[in-house]
């Protein structure tokens, strides 16, 4: 008998996966790979195990603790499978004991540095150039106005401070040390309870806009800086009045959102994270973006005093941008910020090629939301 070459199947490992995790399972099962879900805690596992579709999964467990453990068991299900992994990713900073068993069991893993020991460059911009100034030199751990949240998605690390300016949250994915844009928003504000700010609406920017290219120098280089050679990242920066950009948040995960973001992206710009990762794998095309045809807004609706089921459909419908909507529960809200967010949140699409029809949109929803008239099977508290 003539031996046959069996083509061995292509798994991708994720550790921690939470932010919009069904999206992104989905879009890398549809591009051709297997799934290892792993999870370092017990307790990362418990957060998304009612959540979390296992149908994308092809093998899933949690760390017992023993580094060596945990790589037989990873290597026993891909030789049971004919399986080859391909890379290994992860929605937070793992401590070095989670970088060994990455990079143990696979060459291309992300293993970025743990967050409390990057540092921030500052940026200004002068004549259209980012101008690199000085490394603050200061441990993020001391940073001015910076928390270190340790309650942040039970425990993974990320970096946020609090200051004031035009705000931009950057999507990206590396591969190979190179790092590729997948989605820049610019985010706007609104004072909701007292001084304390929720975002209006979202803005998608073309990432060949010029008037961003600053930005994107400022963020990749801070992955850079981060060491991050494979997966995802999600940075917020902030552009102050004298255009020096500082960061705002960091994490080495995707998008959050449960996916509304990733699936604009893609529409927009013709990539999400986990699209754009498994075309960077297989090589299958270079990497051009589509053209800006549409601008593309998310607007934010709040309530704080009653709970609805559903919207008017039919009056959303009469706005000349409308595109889609969702309507979710605020529990993604953290409630240590002292929000008042027992009610419901929508979200609305919208799409125009003209920005003054959705800038007059905006204000048509911003009056069905004060008359009213939007809400449907409303309970109050």
């Amino acid at each position: 008998m003539n031996d046959v070459n069996i083509e061995r199947k292509a798994y991708i490992l994720i550790s921690d996966i939470y932010s919009s995790k069904n999206y992104v399972l989905k879009e890398i099962v549809d591009n051709g790979f297997k799934i290892i879900a792993f999870f370092t805690m017990v307790n990362k596992y418990l957060r998304v195990k009612n959540s979390l579709n296992f149908e994308y999964v092809d093998y899933s467990m949690i760390s017992n603790g023993s580094i060596m453990d945990n790589i037989r068991s990873v290597k026993k299900h891909l030789n049971a499978n004919n399986g080859e992994l391909k890379l290994c990713i992860t929605e937070s900073a793992p401590e070095l004991a989670e970088q060994h068993f990455f990079s143990s069991i696979s060459e291309k893993a992300n293993k970025p540095k743990r967050l409390s020991s990057i540092f921030t460059k500052r940026r200004k911009i002068e004549n259209n150039s980012c101008t690199n100034l000085v490394n603050t030199n200061k441990n993020l751990d001391n940073f001015d106005n910076k928390t270190l949240n340790s309650n942040y998605l039970f425990n993974d690390p990320v970096i946020q401070k609090s200051e004031y300016g035009i705000q931009y949250f950057i999507d990206t994915v590396t591969y190979h040390s190179k790092h590729y844009i997948c989605g820049i928003c610019k985010v706007v504000d609104y004072d909701f309870n007292e001084g304390k700010k929720l975002p209006q609406y979202w803005d998608f920017i073309h990432p060949d806009d010029t008037k961003i290219k600053n930005c994107i120098s400022y963020v990749k280089e801070l992955l850079d800086i981060s060491d991050i050679e494979y997966g995802f990242a999600h940075s917020k920066v902030i552009m102050d009045k004298d255009g020096a950009f500082d960061l705002f948040e960091f994490r080495p995960g995707i998008v959050g959102g449960e996916g509304i973001v990733s699936k604009l992206n893609k529409e927009f710009i013709g990539y999400d994270q986990p699209n754009l990762l498994c075309k960077l794998i297989n090589c299958t095309e270079d990497i051009k973006y589509k053209k800006q045809v549409y601008y593309y807004r998310v607007f934010f609706l709040y309530s704080s005093s009653f709970s609805y089921k559903r919207v008017d459909e039919v009056k959303l419908e009469t706005l000349d941008s409308y595109h889609m909507h969702r309507i979710y529960k605020n529990n993604s809200i953290n409630k240590s910020n002292d929000f008042d967010t027992e009610g419901e949140t929508t979200e609305v699409v919208l799409k125009n090629m003209v920005f003054e029809d959705i800038e007059n949109d905006s204000n048509k929803l911003l009056e069905m939301k004060e008359s009213g008239i939007l809400f449907m099977n409303t309970i109050k508290y």
